[in-house]
């Protein structure tokens, strides 16, 4: 599949000696270039910002843009979805448990992220995959924060918050 070039592949391409391949998921990509580099976690910056510029291109980041909900639905159901309001798109995404890093990687891939019967389900995964996406870059997009769910009991989700 051929797609865009966006932020994360620029923030690779600096890095010429590493071997990075697109098409993998850059969360673990991003992983094997800090074990290369022996870098702390800390070392993340670019890379976040990055990764908050490639979800804005890839989705959006307007809360009430239906375009940007419709793509959401896309990586989500992979279904006609044109006929749906803003609200249908909405519950449509808010409604199955998925995790923000896959659907980010999927959405880069054209490809349809997993789903969680449970939340605690999500949890679980992204817990033993280490699969979190930065919370201070999730809460300063305003799509990003409907998609939000509590994982180690530190931060409430901001789709528990608000009505659609």
């Amino acid at each position: 599949m051929q797609r865009r070039k966006d932020e994360i592949d620029h923030f690779f391409a600096r890095y010429r000696e590493y071997n990075y391949d697109p098409y993998a998921p850059f969360w673990q990509q991003f992983q094997k270039l800090s074990k290369t580099y022996h870098w702390p976690i800390t070392r993340e910056d670019p890379f976040r910002i990055a990764v908050m510029k490639s979800f804005g291109a890839t989705f959006g980041t307007a809360e009430d843009d239906i375009d940007a909900w419709g793509k959401l639905c896309k990586t989500v159901e992979q279904r006609s979805i044109a006929n749906l309001d803003l609200k249908a798109r909405r519950e449509l995404v808010m409604n199955p448990d998925i995790n923000i890093v896959d659907l980010h990687e999927c959405g880069r891939m054209g490809q349809r992220v997993q789903k969680f019967r449970e939340e605690k389900d999500l949890v679980e995964y992204t817990q033993e995959t280490s699969r979190k996406y930065p919370l201070d870059i999730a809460i300063a997009d305003p799509l990003l924060t409907y998609l939000l769910r509590q994982i180690d009991g530190n931060y409430m989700g901001i789709s528990s918050l608000r009505t659609t």
